[in-house]
């Protein structure tokens, strides 16, 4: 059975000197038998990937024989729960990838032998993939990518791809730099029973065999909305193919994940100042949301807070903003600067908003949005991945906009909640919880956002201690995490936005083109290349003269970051090469 083939993926594979690669679909006979005696269909199953295969015009050959398996080859072959294999044919895919050939497993290929006997997991495991367990939950939650891999270069940190109900449990492999996609509920929070539920895992051996790719969910979880998943595909055949891939890094200087701490100021406003106390210990960034009509009662330690950190509004009053009409809140937003105005002279420009209750609509939007607003720290779901966004309201065009900053961490009323009536010591229940959500950050390459409240920061509260603990905690990862305002993290984003790139193949180079749009210089810009062989480094040219030099430095064994100096607008060429 043959498909048309991508003519993309052809040219690109024929430019760095290699055969474009065939995908080859392989349905065991022995697989095909034990679904049918267990009363299945293994065609249910299959179906996915060929229609994955048509949609996307992908060559590829469906066999039930593995003897003409070319070991030679720099075939793609993919085991859709090849569950049933015989000794011959795990020996001959070992062969075929310890020569090169690059494989794509789901589920649980290969722990039963030809009689259907159980024969454990090593067939994975060697490949890379080491089974831990099942998920513990019977809901089957989301996959949520971790942010610039080779197999989720396209998606965002943080991005959920919901799974349906399935029979079949999911499996859960070890949590590692290889990793690509963990398995949590909505709310992006994993099972303690089973933190880190890796569903999703990369490898390529050291010893020059073939890329592997393993999931560990069964077809029927995507059977019945297949495109949920065509993104994770579309990257995943990509590098097994061995295509090079180029993205722009969410953060300055290709850092692995961003980290912004905030407090919202309003009652108990004086709470503000034992925050503020731990954050200048430990000389880091912070911004306080102030709510008006309590601010002007407290001006000295507004004065305290406008001297070190930086300010946002909280509203003028605790009410929502939420269904009041774009008028209602234009006055609003004009008492929040009239009150700050009153309560000390001279203050920073102001561009930040958080509402109370998280309660907003587009009339807010549009309203901080007319009246000069950067950015709005909001909801954890006002956006679908771990990155921040811009909204959507017309009357904003691609170059600006209002930045959308999502609380992307449980804030103090969530860990308060949970942490009552329980016998473990509330600090200690607290602490952990804090550290779970900053490993999570850290995890999928995102935003860490975490927002407490005046009142509840109490001297010597187990709040207060507990955050102290994350404070020292995040401080020593501050080589891997941009610690920063909400400010700069916004105003990051929308510099970003102004880079486009584009690559073209060219032989055995790579034409890489950079164009800076706007009327701003953008510092510390990079990009992400997931390279055609493990530890393969980029060599980068400029070709027009002038040009910044760039910098490679290795990030893994599959990804390496390019670095750029100051960048005034206009267009950037480079060659890549690889050596």
């Amino acid at each position: 059975m043959i498909k048309k083939v991508s003519f993309l993926s052809d040219v690109i594979a024929k430019s760095f000197g290699v055969r474009p690669p065939k995908i080859i679909l392989y349905a065991p006979k022995e697989t095909i038998k034990y679904f049918s005696d267990s009363g299945g269909n293994y065609e249910i199953l299959l179906k996915p990937w060929i229609d994955y295969f048509r949609v996307n015009k992908l060559l590829y050959e469906r066999t039930d024989n593995l003897n003409n398996l070319d070991v030679n080859s720099n075939s793609v072959l993919v085991l859709a729960s090849a569950v049933s294999l015989t000794k011959s044919d795990r020996d001959k895919i070992m062969r075929f990838h310890k020569a090169g050939g690059s494989i794509l497993t789901s589920w649980s290929t290969a722990t039963l032998d030809e009689k259907a006997s159980w024969v454990g997991w090593d067939f994975l495991r060697d490949l890379g993939a080491e089974y831990v367990g099942e998920s513990t939950s019977k809901k089957t939650g989301f996959i949520v990518t971790r942010g610039e891999t080779p197999v989720t270069s396209s998606l965002p940190a943080g991005f959920r791809i919901q799974l349906h109900s399935s029979d079949e449990p999911i499996l859960r492999f070890k949590n590692s730099e290889s990793s690509a996609g963990l398995l949590l509920n909505w709310d992006r929070i994993a099972d303690r029973k089973s933190p880190g539920d890796t569903v999703v895992v990369f490898n390529e051996p050291q010893n020059g065999s073939g890329r592997v790719v393993c999931f560990g969910f069964p077809e029927t979880v995507w059977e019945h909305n297949p495109i949920i998943l065509y993104p994770i595909l579309d990257d995943t055949f990509n590098w097994l193919k061995r295509i090079p891939i180029t993205i722009r890094s969410a953060w300055p200087n290709a850092m692995q994940s961003a980290h912004l701490l905030s407090m919202d100021t309003e009652q108990g406003f004086n709470g503000s100042l034992g925050f503020a106390k731990l954050l200048q210990d430990r000389k880091m960034p912070a911004t306080f949301f102030i709510l008006t009509s309590q601010a002007k009662e407290f001006p000295e330690t507004v004065k305290v807070l406008n001297s070190n950190f930086e300010l946002g509004f909280h509203g003028d009053i605790h009410t929502a903003f939420k269904g009041q009409t774009f008028k209602e809140q234009s006055e609003r937003i004009k008492v929040m600067r009239s009150d700050l105005d009153i309560t000390i002279e001279k203050h920073q420009v102001v561009k930040g908003f958080r509402p109370p209750f998280e309660q907003y609509d587009s009339s807010t939007e549009e309203a901080l949005y007319r009246s000069g607003f950067l950015y709005e720290l909001v909801d954890p779901a006002s956006t679908k991945s771990r990155l921040p966004s811009t909204t959507q309201v017309p009357i904003f065009d691609k170059s600006s906009g209002l930045v959308v900053l999502a609380r992307t961490q449980r804030d103090d009323f969530n860990l308060l909640s949970e942490s009552i009536n329980n016998n473990q010591d509330q600090t200690e229940q607290l602490t952990i919880m804090l550290k779970e959500d900053l490993e999570m950050v850290i995890n999928n390459r995102g935003l860490g956002v975490l927002n407490i409240h005046s009142q509840n920061f109490t001297p010597n509260s187990p709040l207060e201690r507990a955050v102290e603990s994350y404070l020292d905690t995040l401080f020593k990862k501050k080589d891997q995490i941009w610690i920063a305002t909400s400010g700069a993290i916004a105003q990051w984003w929308l510099d970003r936005s102004r880079v486009t790139i584009s690559t073209n193949a060219k032989s055995r180079h790579m034409l890489l083109n950079l164009t800076v749009s706007g009327n701003d210089a953008i510092d510390n810009f990079a990009v992400i290349m997931m390279v055609p062989k493990r530890d393969l480094a980029p060599s980068i040219n400029a070709l027009k003269v002038g040009i910044p030099k760039a910098k490679v430095e290795k990030l893994d064994a599959f990804r390496y970051k390019i670095l750029f100096p100051l960048m005034s607008p206009e267009n950037y060429q480079y060659e890549v090469t690889f050596d």
